[in-house]
């Protein structure tokens, strides 16, 4: 029997969260019936309101991602409650758009973590591993850790230096025992 990596698992992960993406994608194109390609009556994503799930703090954010049908699960619920923005976007983090965080890089938008964390959610699973490519703050790195739980292994990537130093930073804020552990 043939092991499994935690690069491959997380090449696999990937993979198939753009797999579904793309499906979603192909779904709401092709379901436009007229000539001129206006698709006024086209079905939008089941996911709902993406860009309109602002708040004025974490807890305001997150119960906009979940008024808004992005979040649905109760476990991405309770991750994304546990996990304060604010801890790791020093401007705008509760604003749902991608946000500067230096080096020329940003924070993906609340709501693609969250869509990230609900397609994955069936795969990160207690003592499982992941790999978070292009980790930046560490935001996202915590939430699929907080989701593995104990006895996984996630692993946090970013090729900037300077990023790396910041994500540690991060999360030593709230969540040294992912470091330290």
């Amino acid at each position: 029997s043939m092991r499994s990596s935690p690069t491959v698992v997380a090449a696999l992960l990937f993979a198939s969260l753009a797999s579904t993406i793309h499906r979603l994608h192909a779904k709401e194109r092709d379901s436009c019936d007229r000539d001129d390609g206006e698709c006024v009556d086209a079905p939008k994503f089941e996911t709902g309101m993406a860009w309109r799930s602002s708040g004025a703090n974490n807890a305001e954010l997150v119960s906009q991602l979940v008024a808004n049908r992005v979040v649905k699960s109760k476990r991405v619920e309770e991750i994304l409650r546990q996990t304060d923005r604010g801890e790791f976007s020093k401007h705008n983090p509760y604003y749902d758009s991608p946000q500067a965080i230096g080096f020329g890089a940003t924070i993906s938008a609340p709501h693609m973590h969250a869509y990230a964390l609900e397609l994955l959610e069936s795969r990160l699973v207690q003592g499982g591993r992941a790999l978070d490519v292009g980790s930046g703050t560490g935001y996202l790195t915590v939430c699929m850790a907080k989701m593995i739980g104990d006895g996984g292994l996630v692993v946090g990537i970013d090729h900037m230096d300077e990023l790396v130093r910041q994500a540690e930073t991060n999360i030593r804020k709230s969540h040294a025992h992912f470091l330290d552990g």
